[in-house]
């Protein structure tokens, strides 16, 4: 990204952000996993869906995409959120709160809520960013949903995440991603699916074949996704 500052800067100078589903966060970054996080997806989903380094844990990426992510019409979407087990850092990015300063320019950065003072810093690399002085909906809408983020307070997104009305088939998975155990990899650029497909026999199945269905596959396209 040319003449993107790789620094964060302070949320004084966002206009406003919106998140556009892009998805480009997901292919950028590894994602840790606290430990009540941790727990949750590997008893949903197992160990398949994990990967260790240097004694943390972090969300799967084979292709390098995260593995829950899929597309959806014109936009990337995240399955853990449909089942309200999306990470805690995906939630905050591309804002960063701190409770001390730590990139400099703190009076920009600093950031009154709750009766304390917080340092909130932002990632310019993310596409949804507008410069310039921050909207009433960045201050009073979307800089404290992600303090109360941040501090445990809330686990529910309304501000800080896209904006999905306006897409015009249902999501797929919010019903039966949570029963999966059992799954296999698929690469992450072919026709809108998730990076992964449940065994045959799965409850998750049905709901997949019939996204399939709706895409009008042809049977070797199809047969691709079903293989391992």
């Amino acid at each position: 990204m040319i003449g993107v500052p790789l620094r964060p800067i302070p949320w004084a100078r966002v206009r406003d952000w919106n998140c556009l589903a892009c998805g480009e966060c997901c292919k950028w970054f590894v994602i840790p996993l606290r430990a009540d996080e941790l727990a949750r997806i590997l008893h949903t989903f197992g160990e398949w869906a994990i990967e260790f380094r240097l004694g943390k844990a972090y969300i799967r990426k084979p292709f390098s995409r995260c593995i829950f992510q899929y597309r959806r019409q014109d936009k990337w979407l995240c399955a853990l959120q449909e089942v309200d087990m999306k990470p805690v850092a995906c939630k905050l990015w591309p804002f960063i709160p701190l409770t001390k300063p730590k990139y400099g320019r703190d009076q920009e950065a600093a950031f009154e809520h709750l009766g304390e003072r917080f340092y909130v810093y932002v990632d310019p690399r993310c596409p949804g960013i507008s410069l310039g002085r921050p909207s009433s909906h960045l201050v009073q809408r979307v800089l404290p949903e992600i303090i109360e983020l941040r501090l445990g307070m809330r686990t529910r997104q309304n501000f800080t995440t896209s904006r999905l009305e306006e897409l015009k088939e249902p999501l797929p998975f919010k019903s039966s991603l949570n029963v999966i155990h059992d799954a296999r990899f698929v690469e992450p650029e072919r026709a809108g699916y998730p990076l992964i497909i449940p065994y045959p026999g799965s409850s998750f199945m049905k709901s997949w074949l019939h996204a399939i269905k709706a895409e009008k596959l042809d049977e070797g396209h199809r047969r691709d996704f079903l293989v391992a």
